[in-house]
C-alpha cells in the first residue's frame, strides 16, 4: 500500500512541477510583452511630445518671420519666398480681429449703459411710488394671495 501511495505521491509531484513550469513559462511570456507595450507606449508619447514641441517651435518661428517683414515691409522675401498673399490674408484677418474687438467692446459698453439706466429708471418710479420695485411686488402678491383665500372661503361657506 505504501508503495501506492508513494506513485500516487510521484505522479501528483510530477503534475505540480509540470503546472508550475507550465504557470512560471506563462508569466514570463506575459511579462515580457507588457514590457514590450510598455515601451511602446513610451516612444509613442515621447513622439507626441516632439510632435508638439516642434508645431510650437515653427509657430514661434513664423511669428518671428512675419513681425520681421511686416515691420520691415520686406516684400522681395515675401515675393521670393513666395508668401505675399498669406502675409496679406493674414494682415486683413488681424484688422478684422481688431475691428471685432471694438465692436464687441462697445457692445459691452452699451450694454452696461442700458442696465444701468434701466435700474434708475425703476428706482426712479419706485420712489415716486414709495418703494422699490422687489418691495412692491411683494406686497402685490400678499395681496393677490389675500383675495385669493377670501373668494375660496366665500366659496366654502
Amino acid at each position: 500500500m505504501e508503495q501506492k501511495d508513494i506513485k500516487l505521491w510521484n505522479r501528483i509531484q510530477r503534475g505540480m512541477e509540470n503546472g508550475f513550469d507550465a504557470a512560471m513559462s506563462a508569466v514570463y511570456t506575459i511579462t515580457e510583452k507588457a514590457g514590450e507595450s510598455i515601451e511602446l507606449t513610451r516612444l509613442r508619447r515621447e513622439k507626441a511630445r516632439l510632435e508638439t514641441q516642434t508645431t510650437r517651435r515653427l509657430a514661434e518661428l513664423g511669428n518671428s518671420v512675419f513681425e520681421k517683414i511686416s515691420e520691415q515691409q520686406l516684400d522681395d522675401i515675401t515675393e521670393k519666398l513666395e508668401i505675399k498673399d498669406m502675409i496679406l490674408d493674414i494682415a486683413q484677418d488681424e484688422a478684422r480681429m481688431v475691428d471685432i474687438d471694438r465692436r464687441l467692446k462697445e457692445e459691452k459698453e452699451e450694454k452696461m449703459v442700458k442696465e444701468r439706466n434701466g435700474k434708475d429708471r425703476r428706482a426712479n418710479a419706485d420712489r415716486r411710488k414709495g418703494g422699490d420695485s422687489e418691495h412692491t411686488d411683494s406686497e402685490r402678491r400678499k395681496t393677490d394671495n389675500r383675495r385669493l383665500d377670501i373668494e375660496r372661503r366665500k366659496k366654502d361657506e
